[in-house]
Parts: structure tokens; C-alpha cells; sequence
């Protein structure tokens, strides 16, 4: 690179190359590996090659077998790495010059982030399940604090290389740290030639300076923070509107409705940006790889399959990369849960959306308690970062009597939700700092309780910006900044508006919808130490509002 550090590429070339000629090119960055130390290739790399595809594979810098250091997660100088990369792809005598980006989680967000860059040669790119927003949408939803990001920092540093990283990342996952763990870990795999394991060495000995973020982060409880020199807007693709809209690269976006918040992500950059893009929204979990819908069976698999999935972002890079076709306009196509029905929309939200509201209920003020031991699971959607398994929600009738909940009454016909439901609370708290979270629910005539989405709030950051916005169809707009902050007053009630994260579901006649409030997530989220241990509601003067297709 243009600062001397040396960047690991493989090179995966269609065979035989001399009766294709010049070939476009798939792209993929990544910070978890190219590939491991020992693999002579995968179903990826096959796939793209059988399809005419030169496949190249980038460890990022300051990762894996590449050299450098890594001050953050997406920094300035990983991304311009990616310009550069971009230009020597286009300067092989295999390269057709035409460069196709693409990657699920991290490696969407570098795919998405090289659109910023305005480079010629990239015509097409495919963020897939990637994290556009990451303080809103991953790592402080409503300003509350994710417990996962912290397993996910220490699984980084030991897929850098750091000393002593792999046997932390055994002790959280409660595993020995012996030879068997390090086996099972692995090694990045190395360069070509004899001094390819010396390199990797070499390299990691410069990662051993790679910021440990993990502490820096837990400073940073306010989006506008910037402690230890992290920042998570600059890492956030929704941060480069500007830039990536003056790209005009076209997108291809799929999400999955339970994957943390990232269809929040996807939806926003749909209302802000001007880029060509093509959102597929499906019942699937981080990366596509299981079935998501709480409707259906645990054991249920993904639909379309990852196989299918996988054709249509290949039928995408045909379109945009090995051809030049004209980019279409934007669309969404998105799954209902609990209808099994795929609809196609070119606005949000969807045409013929109402909104539908009433009240939680009504009389005297209601007083929980809050149990710290309240959880959505193990298995939820904010898990799916570490795991390709099968987000599950089991019937919530148990997990309910901890929280406390408001159900309507039987509906007289089906209603179909799509968008982002409201709940405005009027409700006091018994000390000044509090995180409050809201489940949407559907309740069948059986009493099973099925999860349909959530929202959550530290109270601090209740204040709503009065200013519009291009995505207040997606997010209650408040600031979380700093200065905008401001510490409830014990016993004195307030109204407090939450946006749950949007989704499509479908209540059916004779099923209720339940609103259930709690105070924790046990396990997936960090108790706010010091936190309200009571709040009062009062539902005559609360409300839930629901945006309805018709």
C-alpha cells in the first residue's frame, strides 16, 4: 500500500483462463480471514470461478495474514487499502477492468464502504446482512448497551493474532484453552511461497498493537462520543450518504427482518440514498444461513436456501459486473411472518399503510417491578452475529410472567403489520437512569405467545428532534448526543416514544396483540448499573401504533 504495509490477496482464477480472456472480477474484504492456513480452496471459491469470475480475497490490514495495525474497526486507512486493490485488479492482464464487491456482516460493510471511494472500476456492490447504522442498529440499540459485541471484540483480537486472545475467547465460550481449542481455531492462511508461515508470524507481531477497543467502547454510551479516538459513526456506511449516492453503484441489499436491527439499516439507506438497490427482506438469521421466523419450527430450514440465495447475487453481478445493464430502480422485496407471502413495493412504507393506534389499556397506574432476570434467550436476534444457528423464539408465555403486559382483544378480522410500531409510554421511574424495553407480541386463541419485534430506550436519550427526516418511517428520531441527554426525575411521569425495529407480520382473526414491557434482557444486554428498579405506566394515557396495509 501507498504507506509500505503489505496486504495478503488470493487470487482465484477461472480455468482454462486462456479460452475466457480477460474476466470481471468478485471482491471480497474481509477481517475474519481469507481463508484458513491448510484450505485449497471452498464452495465460494468454486462457485464464483465456475461462473467466470476471477474471486479475489483480502485480509484487511492489520488482520489475518496482512500486515499493519489496526486503530479501529473500518478506519480511513483500511478502506483507501480497498482503492488501491480496486486499481491493481484493473491493472491484470486477467481483468476486464470491471470489479463486483460483495460479503455478508463485516465484509458487506467493506463491500458498501468502497462505494464511498467514487473508484471507476467498481460497477456493482452487495452488502449483505451488514451493519449500516452500528450504534442504532447493533452495538447500542436505543442507547442501551449489547452484551455480544464484546465476545465479538475478543474473537477479532484472536483472529489478529494477539497474544493471549485465543485463550480469552475460550474462557468466554467456556472451553479449555488446550491444544485441541487451538486446533480447532486455526491458523490465517498464509501467502504463496517457503516464507508464507514466517510472514504470518511477522505479521502478527505488528498486530499485537492493534487498539483493543473493547474498553474504549464502553465509554462510548452517546453516538457523538469519540473517547480513545472510536467512533461509530465513522465506522457506519449511513454516515457517507453524500459520497456513496454520488457512486450511483448499484445495490443489492438482503436483510433478514430478525437480524439485530440491520433491516433498519436497510431501510434507511432505501429512503436516503439515491443509489440504484435491489433490498431482499426474508425470515432468515445474520448472513441467511437458517430460518428466523418465530412462526415456524426450530428446526425449519432457511428459504430460499443459502444455494438460491446465492444464485440471486449472481444474477445480480451478471447483470452489473460481467454485463453493464442498466440499473433499476429502486425495489423491496419483502416476507411476512406468519403469512408466507413475498411482496415486492418500489416505496416505504408500503401503499395503502394506515396507522392504527389505542390505547394499552386504561384505570389506575400500573407499578412492575423489574426483573433483572427478563430475557429474550439465547438464541435471539441479537446473537446472530456469532452464530449461523437458528434464531428461536419459544412460545413467550413463561418468559411474559416476568414482564408487564397489556393484550388487546380477539381481532375480528387478519391484520398485516409492516413498518415500524410505535409505543408511546406515560410512565414515571424510581431513579434517574433507566433502559426500557417494549416486545410486540401475537397471542393465539391456544395462549401461545409468539415474538414478533422489539424496541428499547435508556430513558436519557428520550428526548425526540422535532426536524424531519427521510427515514422517520424507519427510526423515532432521537439525537443520542451528549448534550441532549437528560436523567429522568424519580417518581415524576413523562411521556417516552420508542420505535420497535421495523418488521412484517401477519396477526391473525381471532389472535390478540400483546405490548410486554420489561427492564433487562438478561444475557443479551448489560444491566445499566444503578438503574430504575420500578416503573409506574399509566395505560389510560399510553399508546400502541401499528402501521397496517390494507
Amino acid at each position: 500500500m501507498r504507506d509500505g504495509t503489505r496486504i495478503a490477496v488470493d487470487v482465484w482464477l477461472p480455468q482454462p483462463l486462456a479460452a475466457r480472456g480477460k474476466v470481471p472480477t468478485a471482491m471480497k474484504a474481509t477481517r475474519y480471514w481469507k481463508g484458513r492456513a491448510g484450505d485449497s480452496g471452498t464452495a465460494e471459491t468454486k462457485r464464483w470461478t465456475k461462473a467466470g469470475y476471477a474471486l479475489v480475497l483480502v485480509d484487511a490490514r492489520g488482520s489475518g495474514a496482512s500486515f499493519g495495525t489496526r486503530t479501529s474497526e473500518l478506519s480511513k486507512a483500511e478502506v483507501a487499502d480497498y482503492g488501491e486493490i480496486l486499481d491493481w485488479i484493473s491493472a491484470q492482464p486477467w481483468s476486464t477492468g470491471r470489479v463486483g464487491t460483495f460479503g455478508d456482516s463485516y465484509d458487506g460493510d467493506t463491500a458498501e464502504m468502497m462505494a464511498r471511494l467514487d473508484n471507476p472500476h467498481l460497477t456493482a456492490i452487495a452488502p449483505r446482512f451488514n451493519d449500516y447504522e452500528m450504534y442504532h442498529d447493533l452495538i447500542r440499540p436505543g442507547g442501551t448497551e449489547m452484551a455480544v459485541i464484546y465476545r465479538w471484540l475478543t474473537a477479532s483480537r484472536a483472529l489478529d493474532g494477539v497474544d493471549g486472545a485465543v485463550c480469552d475467547l475460550a474462557e468466554k465460550l467456556g472451553k479449555p484453552c488446550d491444544d485441541k481449542w487451538r486446533a480447532e481455531f486455526g491458523k490465517p492462511r498464509p501467502v504463496d511461497g517457503r516464507q508464507g508461515s514466517a510472514l504470518v508470524k511477522a505479521a502478527q507481531r505488528e498486530h499485537q498493537s492493534n487498539v483493543d477497543i473493547a474498553p474504549l467502547l464502553k465509554k462510548n454510551s452517546f453516538r457523538d462520543d469519540r473517547q480513545g479516538g472510536v467512533s461509530l459513526t465513522a465506522g457506519s456506511t449511513g454516515s457517507y450518504q453524500r459520497e456513496i449516492s454520488r457512486s450511483r453503484v448499484p445495490m443489492f441489499v438482503p436483510v433478514g427482518w430478525l437480524d439485530a436491527g440491520t433491516v433498519n439499516g436497510a431501510l434507511s439507506r432505501f429512503l436516503r440514498f439515491g443509489n440504484a438497490q435491489e433490498v431482499v427482506i426474508g425470515p432468515w438469521t445474520h448472513g441467511g444461513e437458517a430460518d428466523a421466523n418465530p412462526f415456524n419450527s426450530p428446526d425449519k430450514p432457511a428459504a430460499p436456501s443459502p444455494a438460491e440465495q446465492w444464485k440471486a447475487l449472481m444474477d445480480f453481478f451478471d447483470r452489473h459486473v460481467k454485463a453493464a445493464s442498466p440499473a433499476k430502480a429502486k425495489r423491496i422485496t419483502y416476507y411476512t411472518l406468519g403469512e408466507n407471502r413475498w411482496r415486492t413495493t418500489t416505496v416505504w412504507p408500503p401503499s395503502g399503510t394506515e396507522t392504527y393506534s389505542r390505547k394499552l389499556g386504561g384505570g389506575s397506574t400500573d407499578v412492575y417491578k423489574v426483573d433483572p432476570k427478563a430475557s429474550t434467550g439465547p438464541a435471539s436476534r441479537w446473537n446472530g452475529n456469532l452464530t449461523s444457528e437458528d434464531i428461536v423464539y419459544p412460545d413467550r408465555r413463561k418468559a411474559d410472567s416476568r414482564l408487564l403486559t397489556y393484550t388487546g382483544g380477539p381481532l375480528r378480522r387478519d391484520v398485516r403489520v409492516t413498518g415500524m410500531p410505535v409505543v408511546k409510554l406515560r410512565m414515571a421511574v424510581d431513579k434517574p437512569h433507566a433502559d426500557v424495553r417494549v416486545y410486540l407480541e401475537d397471542v393465539a386463541p391456544d395462549g401461545r405467545v409468539t415474538y414478533i419485534t422489539e424496541g428499547q430506550l435508556r430513558l436519557a436519550n428520550r428526548r425526540v428532534d422535532p426536524g424531519k427526516y427521510p427515514d422517520a418511517a424507519v427510526r423515532v428520531p432521537h439525537s443520542y448526543a451528549r448534550k441532549d441527554a437528560r436523567p429522568m426525575s424519580p417518581g415524576e411521569m413523562e411521556d417516552v416514544t420508542i420505535g420497535l425495529v421495523s418488521t412484517s407480520a401477519l396477526f391473525r382473526e381471532g389472535h390478540r396483540v400483546r405490548i410486554a414491557i420489561a427492564g433487562a434482557d438478561a444475557g443479551n444486554f448489560v444491566p445499566l448499573k444503578g438503574g430504575a428498579t420500578e416503573f409506574t405506566i399509566d395505560p389510560g394515557r399510553s399508546t400502541v401504533s401499528l402501521p397496517v396495509v390494507r
